[in-house]
């Protein structure tokens, strides 16, 4: 029966989840809970800005995530902002490249539950941008690829300012959606369900200072850091 089960969410800015993910190269060390970097002779070479979260699947009050595998899928949005003001969006949120990006629902994998979302660079930032994240995530059977039936999914989003010089994070705690609605973002035909086409469903002007999941009180500064990369080229 499905109709115990419930998906719970956990945004944090305060755990490191980046090294469990293991995607990245195992040289990278932990700067602080949402910066990392990858030397070589005492250089930086890359950097990375990321949060963690982390989702339990419930039946009743007992933890039964480790049965269960994750499908997962996101889409980024952008914005300028004012090098001047850089609380000052400049224009309207731009899409990425179209439809959701599936980052998790073909592997056979269960009870990888925790994730650390990042963005990842080579080249020194020099732009005032916002980017917001949108995640939605449902759950399938350990054994095969199939969604799990009944059991409703959740959206989240993440909003990060990165500036030549500081970053923040903004988390937002999970939005529970519809069966019809988890069914339309993760069955055959993979629809939007609630998301509109070409902007968000939600951004940080829905949520206020108090209902954030997790966000970050000040900026981070990463300028040091930063100002090791290399210029990009022309």
């Amino acid at each position: 029966m499905t109709d115990d089960l419930r998906l719970e969410y956990f945004p944090f800015l305060s755990e490191d989840y980046l090294k469990e993910m293991g995607t990245l190269d195992p040289a990278y060390k932990a700067e602080s809970p949402t910066l990392a970097t990858l030397k070589r002779a005492g250089t930086v070479k890359e950097l990375v800005v990321h949060f963690s979260n982390r989702i339990i699947v419930r039946r009743g009050t007992a933890d039964v995530s480790r049965s269960f595998a994750v499908k997962r899928a996101w889409r980024n949005f952008d914005i300028q902002l004012d090098a001047n003001d850089r609380e000052l969006a400049l224009d309207m949120y731009s899409l990425g490249p179209p439809g959701l990006g599936v980052d998790a629902g073909e592997n056979k994998a269960v009870g990888m539950w925790k994730d650390a979302p990042y963005s990842r660079f080579a080249h020194r930032q020099t732009r005032y941008v916002r980017t917001l994240s949108e995640w939605v995530v449902a759950a399938r059977r350990s054994y095969n690829n199939d969604l799990v039936e009944g059991l409703r999914g959740l959206y989240f989003f993440a909003v990060l300012d990165l500036t030549p010089t500081h970053y923040r994070y903004r988390l937002s705690a999970s939005y529970e959606l519809s069966i019809a609605e988890t069914v339309d973002l993760f069955g055959e035909v993979q629809g939007f369900g609630p998301l509109p086409g070409n902007s968000p469903w939600k951004t940080e002007a829905d949520v206020a200072d108090a209902a954030w999941g997790a966000r970050h009180q000040n900026w981070q500064s990463y300028a040091a850091i930063n100002n090791q990369l290399p210029l990009a080229g022309p």
